[in-house]
């Protein structure tokens, strides 16, 4: 770290371009005192500023403008009602209305119009302070200008005159001082560019928590992560509410394995029931002609996309049903045989609905459902037409 005989004379002899520059983005000799304390703590305990405030002039206000772009990040406090500042010593110069239009302009304007025009730099020392090209301050500078509506020459002869207060900065540095003696000073300048690091970073993590809820969201409503699109309760619960109003009732059959017989299949009849895929799809889960908790999201006839209205075209000759990925769980874990035995209800009981079918492709978790032996359920069209028995079954909602 530096010591303080090092820090003394660089501060005093640019005491008077350092307050000004403080009190152009401050708004005020109170701030600009505030800034410059904080400057010189942070010399005090940072060897990296403090090597690049020792590189030169450009430097040292490098790190006074970096100062002063920090105080926009933080939160205002809040003043006390009836509260008046402290009056402070007399200023050596008078608040015009065109330092005031030059108060006002946007923070990235001030520092390249004080050098320039206060101080006479050139635009490539300007451009150490502030970074980038010499032609960015070139263009800074004219804009500010063109902003504020003042010639150079007014801009000038508002800023050259600002300076701190006769004493002031021999007063500021006995007061670092003995703010210095203090024991606390290293851990409160520690938890201060803490504190200082993080209202820089609080926009950006803001904005990663904002992307992250976003890609999440895309992420969960097109089955980026598990590949099952995602529908609502709301929609499913909307869907069944209204199969009695919005579908035609009729009988539908529903076949299931045969649990009596290894290899065969019973078939249920439902005599009334909504003419619907989503009511289909409910009766084979309830009756075992589907995997336990299978749900349908979507459906598809031809050549059409439509994923709402799900109403039983028998006429269709294409068929494609996107279910939920309970289903997609339990061909994972059933045997050979199960897996057959399902895809063959489940094929059957479709064409029982769609006699014109002749292309049926059922999918799950973004994948076919496929049988061990690598049949599915197009494997079984057309379906044999016996099966072992028949029972009748009411229709459950």
């Amino acid at each position: 770290m530096a010591a303080l005989p090092e820090i003394e004379p660089l501060f005093l002899q640019n005491a008077r371009g350092l307050f000004a520059l403080a009190y152009l983005h401050a708004g005020g000799p109170s701030g600009a005192q505030a800034l410059t304390h904080t400057l010189l703590c942070d010399l005090a305990c940072s060897p990296r500023l403090w090597q690049r405030a020792s590189s030169g002039t450009p430097g040292l206000y490098r790190c006074m403008h970096s100062l002063c772009l920090d105080q926009y990040y933080r939160r205002p406090k809040r003043k006390k009602k009836g509260q008046r500042p402290a009056p402070g010593p007399r200023l050596p110069f008078t608040l015009t209305d065109a330092l005031r239009t030059l108060m006002r302009l946007p923070p990235r304007y001030k520092t390249p119009l004080y050098l320039h025009l206060a101080l006479g730099w050139g635009f490539a020392e300007i451009a150490a302070v502030i970074g980038g090209p010499a032609t960015r301050a070139s263009r800074l500078v004219a804009a500010g200008l063109k902003r504020a509506k003042l010639t150079p020459a007014q801009a000038a002869a508002a800023l050259s005159p600002v300076a701190p207060a006769e004493g002031a900065p021999e007063e500021l540095w006995a007061s670092f001082l003995v703010d210095h003696e203090n024991r606390t000073f290293p851990g409160q300048q520690r938890l201060r560019r803490f504190k200082r690091a993080m209202d820089r970073a609080i926009p950006y993590i803001a904005l990663a928590a904002v992307a992250f809820c976003v890609l999440a969201y895309q992420g969960v409503e097109h089955g980026w992560f598990n590949g099952q699109p995602y529908l609502s309760d709301f929609a499913l619960e909307s869907t069944m509410a209204s199969e009695g109003a919005d579908y035609p009732t009729g009988p539908l059959a529903v076949f299931a394995p045969d649990p009596d017989a290894p290899q065969g299949l019973v078939k249920y009849q439902i005599p009334d029931a909504p003419q619907s895929l989503t009511a289909l799809v409910r009766q084979m889960v309830a009756l075992g002609g589907a995997p336990e908790g299978t749900s349908l999201l979507s459906a598809a006839w031809g050549d059409s996309c439509a994923t709402t209205g799900f109403s039983i075209e028998p006429a269709s000759k294409s068929l494609l049903l996107e279910l939920s990925s309970d289903a997609a769980a339990w061909f994972a874990s059933a045997s050979p045989g199960d897996q057959e035995r399902m895809l063959f209800s489940m094929a059957k009981t479709l064409c029982s609905s769609y006699p014109a079918l002749e292309t049926l492709r059922l999918q799950s978790g973004g994948s076919e459902l496929t049988a061990a032996g690598g049949s599915t359920a197009q494997s079984f069209l057309p379906t044999p037409p016996q099966e072992n028995r028949t029972a009748n079954a009411p229709y459950r909602p």
